[in-house]
């Protein structure tokens, strides 16, 4: 009875033991693979319309530049890992140089200007972006699979803060495959930075068509643009916006 007891004890330590091990295994073998970010600004402007040779302020939304995630993948595989994203400032980045597409000259402000600034910096309007939505997302089940969305809410305000353009700008991006020469989990970054990379662009694209095809933009640049040189015409259709 004695050898029995022991038996048993001994089986239920080696058990626990084993249990320890693998414990230890995993967490030894969990890696943070950090994802590399790139600048992404719109390749293409979908407009009719040429480039509005003015100037244009653009301040942004203090979490702009503070976007951080700690990715986890969704699926079983690969779950011990963590892949960190930190946009720091290639978002910001990418939209004023998608801005630069659509307005001859882009000056980015830390605040909100007030009427007497915009006049010494030679402009008549100012845009507002505050990042609403950042989603990525990355699975390993058979292949790596990414994918992220973006979202932007969009203001543009005039020189007396009258409301231009107030919209929801959003996009999304993909990517998949399992990079030749490189072991499942190791690699996943390099997946998840171009699933992102196309939701910013792919946002960037959309930003930029809805930015050079607004009448109420154009029709305020024009408005202003004749007044200052002596002609008169009818202001476009605005409102007030505070911020």
């Amino acid at each position: 009875m004695h050898k029995k007891d022991t038996m048993i004890n001994l089986l239920r330590f080696l058990r626990l033991l084993s249990l320890v091990a693998l414990a230890l295994f995993y967490i030894g073998c969990s890696r943070s693979y950090i994802v590399p970010i790139s600048v992404s600004p719109a390749q293409t402007v979908y407009s009719i319309n040429k480039k509005i040779e003015e100037n244009i302020v653009i301040v942004f939304d203090k979490n702009i530049n503070n976007v951080q995630k700690n990715v986890k993948p969704s699926s079983y595989a690969c779950s011990i890992h963590n892949f960190p994203v930190n946009l720091d400032k290639s978002l910001a980045l990418s939209i004023k140089h998608t801005t630069e597409l659509v307005f001859n000259k882009v000056v980015e402000l830390d605040e909100m200007p007030s009427s007497e600034k915009l006049q010494e910096l030679n402009s008549i309007a100012v845009i507002y972006v505050k990042l609403k939505k950042f989603y990525p997302e990355i699975s390993f089940v058979n292949h790596i699979f990414a994918n992220c969305v973006t979202k932007l809410d969009v203001y543009v305000t005039g020189i007396n803060d009258e409301k231009l353009l107030a919209v929801e700008v959003g996009g999304f991006g993909e990517s998949d495959g399992s990079p030749q020469g490189i072991i499942i989990c190791n690699g996943g970054e390099l997946i998840l930075s171009e699933a992102i990379s196309n939701s910013i662009k792919d946002t960037m694209e959309k930003y930029a068509t809805i930015l050079s095809n607004s009448s109420m933009i154009r029709g305020y640049f024009e408005y202003h643009l004749k007044n200052k040189n002596g002609e008169t015409i009818d202001p476009p259709s605005s409102s007030k916006m505070p911020f």
